[in-house]
């Protein structure tokens, strides 16, 4: 299935993300510093034939919005929940890599 791009509201900014698929469970993809949701380009198809995916450009990052700041942990995990409560429904599982990973686990707390 292939996905699409769209801007999601995630707070108090406006971020990019790609969305594809469908399912009870949706998969979320978090970048890592320096880098944009472009680097999970390659798993989002194939992924999207069995879960519902999303992949955003964290804010400040790629396509997001870049406010002046703040940029901190606490900040963004308020941005990352305000989007999830708004854009999911059911079970997700959040995938991150490097900074996106961090943010990832602090999700999972």
């Amino acid at each position: 299935m292939r996905h699409r791009a769209i801007r999601l509201p995630a707070g108090d900014v406006t971020t990019r993300a790609v969305r594809a698929g469908s399912g009870d469970t949706t998969l979320l993809f978090l970048h890592g510093y320096g880098e944009s949701l472009v680097t999970w380009q390659a798993v989002l198809d194939p992924l999207s034939r069995r879960y519902a995916v999303l992949a955003v450009d964290l804010p400040g990052f790629g396509l997001a919005d870049k406010p002046a700041g703040p940029y901190d942990f606490p900040t963004q995990l308020t941005r990352l929940t305000a989007l999830l409560d708004q854009e999911t429904r059911g079970p997700v599982v959040v995938v991150g890599h490097s900074m996106g990973g961090a943010l990832a686990a602090e999700l999972a707390l």
